[in-house]
């Protein structure tokens, strides 16, 4: 209940942010899943079979599609 001449507060949503994925190949796996988390994403990481390394080779979504936050990025690193 508020009384005459109080103020109300509306708050709208304009619902989860959504933006193009940017390139993580090239980049050092810690690297690529500090920009991912500073996005709002969840990384989510593979090392390809074999390998030594630490870079990385691959991603899912590709860099340039549009996803929303708390979306999952797969990088594979090799």
């Amino acid at each position: 209940m508020l009384q005459p001449g109080k103020a109300v507060v509306i708050v709208l949503s304009l619902g989860p942010k959504f933006f193009p994925i940017p390139n993580f190949l090239g980049m050092t796996r810690d690297a690529a899943e500090a920009a991912i988390r500073e996005l709002g994403l969840v990384p989510q990481v593979y090392q390809v079979p074999g390998s030594s390394g630490d870079t990385v080779q691959g991603q899912l979504p590709n860099h340039g599609t549009t996803v929303r936050a708390g979306s999952t990025v797969t990088i594979y690193v090799a």
